[in-house]
């Protein structure tokens, strides 16, 4: 072999990955993935194009490029600790790989999806603006110093397989909502741990609620449609299921409350309420709820209070 043909066998090589490396290190602003994910890892020694192999290093980095694309983006983050108030962009979902944390809050004010991320230590845990849409899965809300989940007015939020503790009070939703919260974990709040206001539509299924320090659940039912089936909600300070009457909503709701467990709370099992200057009779709540097979024991006062005179025919849309 000659020396020619040694000398290019060994010099292209080394200039095709010379090229390479120069392009890359060119294009290292210009994220261009057909598969519109950003991967994020705190790890990483310097912030990539987003890709898996070279991550951005900082989230709200990601964020704000993902702004600029199409809707209905991903941003992907590994294990690590980010510490900020991070806004989530319209039609972004927001995913963890591993033990992905944020010390801070998260606000959703358009729609987007977030799971398998712990929130920590904000003013509120996520705090969904009105008129949001949001999608919640395998989410971790521990030790904020305001609620976990803050949905303001006419917010669509669904959130399920989720923990929920040691908040001011869990989950805190106004009025005009539609929400479902379902198969998670509603524990040691300061107080309430489920807090539904007047005129919502909610379904609250298959959770445990336990040993928060005020009501288990709490529901204004003013023009409200819900549903409360199959939770367990033991061991509250107050009642297990405290339902009120407000004059600010003084219209009938529509509560269906079935196979629900209500155990060794300190005050009511289900407490029936008229609060904020208003007063009704047992009619008002006969005529609003329905309860069916329920297993209430073990309350420090009644298990059923007494203005609580509940129906046993379905309601209609229920």
């Amino acid at each position: 072999m000659s020396h020619i043909s040694i000398i290019l066998k060994v010099i292209v090589p080394v200039l095709l990955i010379a090229t390479i490396a120069v392009f890359l290190a060119a294009h290292k602003e210009i994220p261009t993935k057909s598969s519109g994910t950003f991967y994020v890892a705190s790890f990483a020694l310097s912030s990539g194009s987003g890709h898996a192999w070279q991550p951005l290093k900082d989230l709200g980095e990601a964020l704000e490029l993902i702004t600029d694309r199409p809707t209905e983006d991903r941003v992907i983050v590994f294990s690590g600790t980010f510490s900020d108030e991070y806004i989530i962009p319209d039609g972004v979902s927001l995913i963890g790989r591993g033990h992905a944390r944020i010390n801070g809050s998260v606000v959703v004010s358009e729609e987007a999806s977030l799971s398998h991320f712990t929130v920590t230590g904000a003013g509120a845990g996520l705090h969904l603006t009105e008129g949001s849409r949001t999608t919640i899965n395998k989410m971790k809300l521990i030790d904020n110093v305001g609620d976990g989940i803050d949905a303001k007015y006419h917010v669509h939020m669904r959130a399920d397989n989720s923990i929920i503790k040691g908040n001011e009070k869990g989950v805190h939703v106004r009025r005009g909502s539609d929400i479902v919260l379902e198969n998670s974990l509603v524990a040691e709040n300061r107080q309430e741990g489920v807090d539904i206001r007047s005129r919502t539509t909610s379904i609250v299924r298959e959770n445990r609620i336990i040993n928060n320090n005020h009501n288990g659940m709490e529901y204004v039912i003013g023009g409200s449609t819900a549903s409360i089936i199959d939770n367990v909600s033991n061991g509250n300070g107050k009642s297990g299921l405290t339902i009120e009457y407000s004059n600010l909503a003084p219209e009938l709701g529509s509560l269906h409350i079935e196979n629900n467990t209500i155990h060794n709370n300190v005050d009511f099992g289900v407490r029936c309420v008229s609060r904020t200057g208003g007063t009704r009779t047992y009619r008002y709540f006969a005529k609003s709820t329905q309860e069916i097979d329920n297993d209430i024991t073990g309350s420090g006062n009644k298990d059923i209070a007494t203005l609580c005179k509940f129906g046993t025919v379905p309601f209609e849309g229920i």
